[in-house]
Formats: structure tokens, C-alpha cells, sequence
């Protein structure tokens, strides 16, 4: 197990720099400790500001969860160029990568588990997915109105197969998640949403 970084000296950091260290400070005891555990002396301490000013900023742990989140903000960015296959598995390089960094790989799993336990942290976790799943569910809608994919293309859903495999293989089955893995899932999911040209449909 990783020595714990040992904590920032207390002092009055600029307001920016204090929010910089409390978000990151927070992601690393909630990967740690998980939700139950994380207690706001340990992220005072760890961050190296006074206990009050997280009290005074975050008045209970679902508001310093949803701030430690904010650090996560890119990760499930997708590319917007003229290659969607390209675009698309580089998101989910981005992903594997994210899971398998810390203290990511950590938190991921101990924010599933506390959010089936906590309805408001539930809630904090379903806005965090949704608004890392928007690029790449736009990324795809503007292929539906492009005409690369299918009209009947469902791009939330075609985001759940390609990100839950990553998902899957990330912290259930230890699946390959090789780069070559990543390109035939893309291949794959899309090929069933690609419009069949009139000429090569059967009679």
C-alpha cells in the first residue's frame, strides 16, 4: 500500500490555490477511505488549510464529494474531428487510462458503492456521469445528422455499450483493454447503426 502524502502546511493559501488542494486532497481520502470514511479533519489536514474553511465551503461531505468530482471534468472528453471511429476510441483510451490512474481507479468504485447507500450522493453521481458522457453522446448524434449513422441510431444507448465494456473490464472482469481491443469494440458498436446502402440491400 502508498504511503498517504503527507499534508500541505497550514497556512492561508490564495483562494484559488485552497480550492485547488481541498479538490484534490478530497478525491485522494475518498479513494482511501471511501465515503463512510472520509472525515473533513482528514481532508483539512491533507489539503493544509483550516478545518473551518471546509466547513465554511462545503457545509457537509455530498457538497465536498461534488467538488472533488469537478477534478475528473475531462474524463470522458471526446474528440469532434472528420473521423468518428478515431474520435471515438480515443474517448475510450481517455476512460481506460482514467480508471486505471490514481487515485481515479480507486474513487470510481467506492462512488458506485456509496451511491447505492446515499440517495443524495446518488443524485451527485448521476449528474457527474451524465455530464461526462455528453461529448461523446453529442459526438455521435451529430454523426446520426451528418447521415454517417443510421437515423434510428440511439446515441445514449450506443454510449452505454462502449463505455460499460470499459467499465466492465475495468473493475469486474479485468478483461483485455489493449488498444487493438478498443478499436474492434468501436468497429463493432457502429456497424450496427450504419445505413446499408440501397444498392446492396437483398430483394
Amino acid at each position: 500500500m502508498n504511503p498517504a502524502p503527507p499534508p500541505r502546511p497550514v497556512g492561508r493559501p490564495r483562494s484559488s490555490e485552497a480550492s485547488d488542494a481541498i479538490r484534490t486532497a478530497a478525491i485522494e481520502v475518498f479513494a482511501e477511505n471511501g465515503y463512510d470514511g472520509m472525515h473533513v479533519e482528514a481532508v483539512a489536514e491533507r489539503a493544509g488549510v483550516a478545518k473551518s474553511t471546509l466547513y465554511r465551503r462545503f457545509p457537509n461531505k455530498e457538497d465536498l464529494v461534488q467538488h472533488a468530482l469537478s477534478s475528473t471534468s475531462d474524463e470522458v472528453a471526446c474528440p469532434h474531428t472528420d473521423a468518428l471511429e478515431a474520435d471515438l476510441v480515443a474517448m475510450l483510451r481517455h476512460l481506460r487510462d482514467k480508471f486505471a490512474s490514481a487515485p481515479m481507479g480507486r474513487a470510481v468504485p467506492e462512488l458506485v458503492a456509496a451511491a447505492a447507500r446515499h440517495e443524495g450522493l446518488r443524485r451527485i453521481h448521476r449528474r457527474f456521469i451524465a455530464e461526462r458522457r455528453s461529448s461523446g453522446i453529442t459526438r455521435l448524434r451529430s454523426a446520426v445528422d451528418s447521415g454517417e449513422l443510421a437515423g434510428s441510431a440511439d446515441a445514449e444507448m450506443m454510449m452505454d455499450q462502449l463505455t460499460g465494456v470499459v467499465f466492465q473490464r475495468s473493475f469486474i472482469s479485468g478483461g483485455d483493454l489493449s488498444d487493438s481491443v478498443l478499436d474492434r469494440l468501436v468497429r463493432s458498436v457502429l456497424a450496427g447503426h450504419r445505413d446499408i446502402p440501397r444498392g446492396s440491400r437483398s430483394p
